[in-house]
This record gives structure tokens, sequence and C-alpha cells, in this order.
């Protein structure tokens, strides 16, 4: 019978390669990145076949879908490990979600991308340009908003307000919000009507951006008259006080401001007109006094309305005197000395020859504004002359040939010196000249 041999063991050996692509796994997403730049951690794809085993050499395509961004390579094929890396994703102008399609033949993946603003490039001034009123706080909020290159919003960005001429903020500094937008706490305009400014330094440590707001103060409500001229005047009964009565309005802060003034006789009986005024924005109000028939002292009040401020005028007020010492008859007009040498005058004043201060013509005496005491006076057509007890000689009124003889060719509403220094002894007329 045969033997049988034994067989020894065969080995086969078979290298397995991996099936189609079935998925793609996506690393790397929702990467950080800065709008505009290349993203730094670029998202990476492994291409796997329907039993997970990687797939190398597959063509994968890239195509950005949204945020409008590009990539540098539209193609790569996946590496021994399946894997293939997004080449130079560059994102797009606008912070938000970045989105990009890989595509190998009939299966995609979504690979997205979150781009933040780039750094601080623009400011938008916020409320700049408006009016308050002087030591309050602007009545619309003030700040920035601060944009990087492509007008996104950067948020985070510290912002330092200080005001440049008077005027205070509740706190300089500030940080933007996700809007980029930074305000100023209660920025308080100064004392005085005009321009305020508040200089803005963005991120000041990096000294990126300054800009400067401005607004404009306008005077607060009226509160407070003021005395400007009239006061203390004299003149005789019946008269047209030579100077007008003269007050300002003010807000608290002395700021001329808008307000009406009313005008009113308390003693004396005369008259004023207009009895009320309602003022400009130089604050000032005017009327004029004629005075009552009282011999005296003659009060008149102007009162600020709505408030309880109150400026009082006084006037001295003379009876047309007798003249005792002396009259004398001048063009259209005559003068009259007192006792005790005053020097009164009336009628035509057209040159200020009357010397009441003004060019009215008044129909009753009206004083002579000096504290010279005369001896003698002589009046020409429109020029009047007095001479003082000391032998000196004052002329005023019309001058326009040098009659007043005080060296120049202005007409004088009050007494003038006679150049030369001469002492006279009398004092006599000649026609539109006087001849001392």
């Amino acid at each position: 019978m045969a033997a049988v041999g034994v067989l020894s063991p065969v080995r086969f050996e078979a290298i397995g390669t991996p099936d189609d692509p079935a998925q793609i796994e996506v690393r790397g997403d929702s990467a950080l990145g800065v709008v505009g730049e290349v993203l730094d951690s670029a998202p990476r794809l492994i291409v796997r076949d329907r039993y997970d085993n990687p797939v190398p050499g597959v063509l994968v395509g890239f195509e950005v879908s949204a945020g409008g961004g590009s990539v540098a390579e539209g193609e790569r094929r996946t590496d021994a490990t399946g894997g293939a890396t997004i080449g130079r994703w560059t994102l797009g102008p606008r912070s938000g979600p970045n989105t990009l399609v890989a595509t190998i033949a009939n299966l995609g993946a979504r690979v997205t991308a979150v781009a933040r603003a780039a750094a601080p490039a623009q400011i938008e001034l916020l409320g700049s340009g408006q009016t308050g009123v002087v030591g309050a706080v602007v009545p619309r909020p003030v700040g920035v908003r601060v944009s990087d290159r492509f007008g996104n919003p950067v948020a985070l960005v510290p912002v330092n307000f200080t005001p440049v001429n008077a005027g205070s903020v509740g706190s300089s500094a500030a940080t933007t919000d996700t809007a980029g937008v930074a305000t100023v706490v209660d920025w308080r305009l100064g004392t005085v009507v005009g321009s305020y400014s508040l200089a803005v330094a963005v991120d000041p440590a990096a000294a990126r951006l300054a800009q400067t707001l401005v607004a404009t103060a306008v005077a607060d409500a009226p509160a407070l008259l003021r005395l400007v001229d009239g006061d203390a005047q004299m003149d005789t009964v019946m008269s047209l006080l030579p100077r007008a009565l003269q007050v300002r309005v003010t807000d608290r802060h002395g700021n001329p401001a808008v307000g009406t003034v009313t005008f009113q006789v308390a003693t004396g009986g005369g008259t004023v007109s207009p009895a009320a005024v309602t003022t400009g924005p130089d604050g000032n109000a005017a009327a004029f006094w004629r005075a009552g028939p009282l011999i005296g002292t003659q009060v008149l009040q102007a009162r600020l309305s709505q408030t309880a401020s109150l400026i009082v005028f006084v006037a001295s007020i003379d009876n047309p005197v007798a003249f005792l010492a002396s009259v004398a008859a001048g063009g259209a007009f005559a003068c009259g000395l007192t006792p005790t040498g005053e020097a009164w005058c009336w009628g035509d004043n057209r040159r200020g020859q009357l010397g009441d201060g003004t060019t009215i013509s008044r129909a009753y005496a009206s004083r002579v504004q000096t504290t010279l005491r005369f001896t003698r006076l002589s009046l020409g057509s429109e020029t009047s002359c007095g001479l003082t007890s000391a032998g000196q000689a004052f002329c005023w009124g019309r001058n326009d040939l040098g009659q007043i003889g005080d060296g120049t060719g202005i007409d004088r509403r009050t007494p003038r010196p006679v150049t030369g220094g001469l002492v006279l002894q009398d004092i006599g007329s000649g026609g539109p000249v006087r001849v001392a």
C-alpha cells in the first residue's frame, strides 16, 4: 500500500485598496480670521471610503460660496492620509461667517470660517455740530463709531474724550461696543456763549486715530437785567432827558440773552417810550424818558419780564430857572446864567449849541453839561461861549470854521476850552464865528 505524503502550507497575500470616496471629514471648521486677510489656520479635509479608510490621490475642488472671499488654489489632491488642506483662503470684507464648499465628484462638504473686524481705520462722529445751552449737557448723545478699512464696526477699542476749550465730561474714557460705538458721558458745555470742542483719541496707546467733536453753546434763559447807561441824569421839567435809558438782559452766567424789558415811570409824572422792548441777541434794550412836571427826584423802573430783576433810574429835575444874572440870544436859541453861574440853554440844538451833550432841540431850558461856572455868555448863530471868573473861555456848538477855538473843526456838544492859555476880560459874539 502506498504511503501518503504531508503537504506544506501555502500563504496567499492580497493588498486592499480604498473603496470609492464616500465621506468627507472637515477638521478646523469655524476657524477665526480677520476680514480681507488669509486665514491663518487653514481647515483640512479628510476623504474616506465607506469603511472609513482614507482615500489618497483624490482631486478635491474648493469654491467660495458665501462671504465674498477667495481661495488661491481651486483644487488639491489628497495625500497618503486622505487629507487635503485648503490653500490660502482669503476671507471677505465683511465681518461674520464665510463659507467654502469642497467637492469630490458627487460628494460635497461645507467649510466655515468666522471673519472678525480688522484694526481701527475710520472714525464717524456722532452728534457733532449740535447746539446746547451754556453750562448744560448737550441735548443729544455724542460719541464716535469706529470701523476698520472695510467699514466693519470694531468692538472693545479704548476711546478718550477730552474737552479742548472749557466744559467737562462725566468720564473721559470709553470703550466701543459691538456696533463700534463709544459715547461720551455728560458732555457739559462751558458757561460762555460760543463754540466748544471735544478731542477724540481712538486707541490712544497706539495713537491710531484722532478727531474733534464740536458743539455751539447759546445763552440760557433770560435771568438778569444790567444797567448800561442813562442813570443819574439832570434836566428840567417836561424835558426829554439827554441820554437814553439803556439796559442789557443776560442769562445767569452773564451772557447776553433775548428777553422782554418793560419801562415804567414810578414817580414824577413823566413818560417813557417805548414802554416795552424785546431785545435782540445782544440783549440790549433802550428807551427815552421825558421828565414830568414835578421838581426834584424822579424815578423810573426797568423790569425783566418773568423775573424779579429790576433796574431803577433816578433823575434830578429842576425848574426852568429864572435867569437873574443874564440872558443871551443866539440864532434860534437862547441861554442864561443862574446867580451861581450855571448855564442853561433852550431852542435849536442841531449843532450841539445848547451844550447838553445832545443835538436834540429843546422847548424847555436844559442844563449845559459841565461843572464850570460862568460870569458871562455870548452866543453866535449856532455857537455858544462862556467866560469864567478866572478869564478862561469855553465854547461849544458849531465848529466847521473853527468857531470854538479848540484847534479842530469838529462840532462840540459840551463846553471845550479855547486853546492858547489866554486870560480874557470879556467875550463877545460875531456872526457864525466867536470872538473873544
